[in-house]
């Protein structure tokens, strides 16, 4: 049975040596190519995109094989043109046990058509997604949000001249993980860059300069660009300049956010942190921070988790291990809820150190007895990372949320899924 009648199509398997969830797969669409590959002459349609899954069986002995029409969306590149650049990524949903071992190779068909002209490019297919998916909207320049069944489940907040973060950022369930602006340290803002010395001999700068304490530098933010909203993947891209505190820039810092929302229990934000040095060499270090995360101050029976295995709770003065990943799960309004940050084993600077703590303090009389919880990946703690200039690195995070305690293998299953790159047979390059 075929859903369309399509004048092309190509057959496609997906291959995958470990297991893997339902969520979101990235296919790299060439328009030239994947025309080539049928036989097909003129420009590709990008708004005839379709994928249909043959994984599927009818009759007793399911010898007759019936196609599903899969969820998808095509982002284009950021350069995008339907006839000079006609280049993009299509994703799609995988469907229920597709993490069985058995699952795999899984077949699909792609169908397609041409348009005299190139066509525009087609942001999301017809199929509906299996759940209510978080639909992307600008609340105000620099402010972006995403809402799933009316509810708030992200938001970026990149104000002019303040300090880009993520804040908040709930678990699937609607359960807010990180706090802003908590009494204790009135500068920390929920997921955030922020580094405890940085060097730029030319600028003169002080410690913590660009940690967001009150007097620091200045961080002027572009209005986010790139936005990219349908049924399976948003995306965004913000720009900062950052600068002295008389406004005199010394590095660029460019994030890209992408969150897809799975549909077995947990949601992941992808970013793209870039770091770019302008006319001098920029020198980062910190004793704590990087990627950092303030957790939220109701959580109960909260405890830490990293790649080594090393679990700690009521803890303030957690000694740092490299790690892979690091994780805080506990317990918020009396369910479980965690935040797992994955790092990506070809970052910059190496394994980072899993740095965070969690514990009850009274330090602070007006917070006497509430939750200080923080984690972060920080691979500059040892090493002092270097941008000459003009020139930039690239560091790429997974944060995984989800309502449920995190374990070892459910943290490894994460990693290992993220870490391993998709085989596609079938798919013209």
């Amino acid at each position: 049975m075929s859903l369309y009648q399509w004048p092309y199509h190509i057959d496609l398997e997906l291959r995958s040596d470990v297991p893997r969830p339902d969520g979101p797969v990235p296919l790299r669409i060439n328009g030239p190519a994947l025309l080539a590959a049928a036989g097909a002459s003129g420009h590709l349609d990008f708004r005839s995109l379709r994928l249909a899954d043959k994984n599927l069986f009818y009759g007793h002995w399911g010898s007759d094989t019936v196609e599903r029409d899969v969820a998808v969306q095509f982002v284009p590149d950021t350069d995008f043109d339907p006839v000079a650049k006609p280049c993009g990524t299509l994703w799609f949903y995988l469907f229920k046990y597709s993490w069985e071992d058995k699952a795999f190779p899984r077949t699909f068909r792609l169908y397609f058509d041409i348009v005299v002209g190139g066509g525009k490019p087609a942001w999301s297919g017809q199929a509906e997604p299996q759940r209510p998916f978080p639909v992307l909207s600008e609340i105000s320049p620099g402010q972006l949000e995403w809402k799933r069944n009316s509810q708030t489940s992200l938001a970026y907040n990149a104000p002019w001249s303040g300090k880009p973060h993520f804040h908040p950022i709930t678990t699937p369930a609607g359960r807010t993980l990180t706090t802003d602006r908590p009494r204790d340290h009135i500068w920390h803002h929920g997921l955030c860059f922020g580094w405890t010395n940085i060097s730029c001999p030319a600028k003169g700068l002080k410690e913590y300069a660009f940690w967001g304490e009150p007097g620091g530098a200045v961080i002027y933010t572009k209005d986010a660009s790139e936005k990219a909203s349908g049924p399976v993947v948003s995306e965004f891209r913000s720009d900062s300049i950052c600068c002295t505190q008389a406004g005199e820039p010394v590095f660029d810092m460019s994030v890209k956010g992408r969150y897809l929302s799975i549909d077995i229990g947990w949601d992941w934000l992808d970013i793209e942190l870039t770091l770019s040095a302008r006319e001098e060499p920029v020198t980062f270090s910190s004793e704590y921070g990087h990627l950092k995360v303030r957790l939220s101050m109701d959580f109960q029976n909260p405890v830490i988790l990293d790649s080594n295995g090393k679990s700690e709770r009521d803890n303030p003065y957690r000694q740092p291990t490299d790690v892979d990943w690091i994780g805080l799960s506990g317990h918020l309004e009396g369910t479980p809820a965690a935040m797992l940050l994955l790092n990506h084993p070809d970052n910059p600077g190496g394994r980072p150190s899993g740095d965070g703590s969690v514990c009850r303090r009274g330090e602070f009389f007006i917070d006497e007895g509430a939750l200080f919880a923080w984690i972060s990946l920080n691979p500059m703690r040892i090493n002092p990372i270097t941008i000459n200039a003009a020139s930039s690195l690239t560091w790429k995070y997974r944060i995984v949320t989800t309502d449920r305690l995190l374990s070892m293998d459910f943290n490894n299953y994460q990693y290992t899924h993220w870490t391993t790159p998709w085989e596609v047979a079938g798919l013209p390059e």
